[in-house]
């Protein structure tokens, strides 16, 4: 039988009695989202893969029992086996598909964080020639000309080591070097200050330093779009986990498979996960997780 879709289900009266533990057991309360931030991009995010692994062990205990918990469910409390069959399909079909939908969605987050590798480079790059540029000018005007030019220029501070704020101060030195008049008594006897091609080195970088940031702040805005969606998409997960786990565990309860119970059910401490991956997944550290 295919999986159905909860808002497709008719369910026959006596399935209530398989549902009337409480809508906390059902409905866990979904915790804030970790977004996950630390993570390196183009890495599969954590959270996305340990909630999948946690996932799929569901949906394949749900395959493996549902021919068991049909037989023995119907023989107490006295659910019809194909009820109990419509259940298991509906809630795991809703699980498959939040999982896909959070999968899809980490890899959005992802992509879009690998969109502005050229971008960061091209940033990097601009920033080291614009702060070359500016020191070789600062040198050369201090030089020949003594240490009140510098300042003239706004360059009587140290060059910055922020990308933004090395564009700033390239602007301000820009807009003061078209107005400044070199003195005509030079400490170096036959050198010629070239406006033209010092502020041709400056532009140049800064133009492209300009571009990159400009580029990086648009990637930043779609990437955290992503990371939004991202969010939501691995809460529904955690919505649509809980209650195929929760369900499946009180299934499994009901027939007297309490270990196997004890191990689909949805962890307290992890969201998205099972209390038995999460006690796996602990059992090498000095204090384990403990699920009741």
């Amino acid at each position: 039988m295919p999986y159905q879709t909860l808002a497709n289900l008719r369910l026959e009266p006596r399935v209530d009695l398989l549902l009337t533990c409480s809508r906390s057991v059902l409905f866990p309360a979904i915790p804030a989202v970790d977004t996950g931030a630390g993570e390196e991009a183009s890495m599969p995010s954590k959270l996305v893969t340990d909630r999948g692994k946690s996932g799929t062990l569901v949906l394949a205990s749900i395959g493996d029992n549902k021919p068991r918990l049909m037989k023995k469910l119907s023989i107490w409390p006295g659910i019809p086996p194909e009820a109990t069959a419509a259940v298991l399909d509906a809630v795991a079909a809703q699980l498959e598909n939040a999982d896909g939908a959070m999968v899809a969605a980490d890899r959005a987050n992802l992509a879009e964080q690998d969109d502005d590798a050229p971008f960061r480079l091209q940033r990097d790059e601009a920033r080291q020639e614009l702060a070359d540029a500016l020191g070789s000018l600062r040198d050369t005007v201090g030089f020949v000309y003594g240490d009140q030019a510098p300042k003239r220029l706004g360059l009587d501070v140290p060059t910055p080591m922020d990308s933004a704020a090395v564009h700033s101060l390239a602007g301000d030195v820009l807009g003061r070097l078209a107005h400044w008049t070199p003195p005509a008594n030079g400490e170096v006897v036959g050198f010629t200050f070239d406006k033209a091609i010092w502020t041709a080195k400056l532009s140049t970088p800064a133009e492209k330093l300009g571009s990159a940031l400009t580029s990086l702040a648009k990637e930043k805005r779609e990437a955290e779009f992503t990371l939004v969606e991202k969010n939501r998409a691995i809460a529904e997960h955690d919505r649509a986990f809980g209650f195929a786990a929760n369900l499946l565990s009180t299934m499994l309860e009901a027939v007297g498979d309490h270990e196997l119970a004890r191990r689909v059910r949805p962890s307290r401490k992890r969201p998205g996960q099972t209390a038995g991956e999460v006690a796996e997944a602990t059992t090498t550290t000095e204090a384990p997780v403990s699920e009741p």
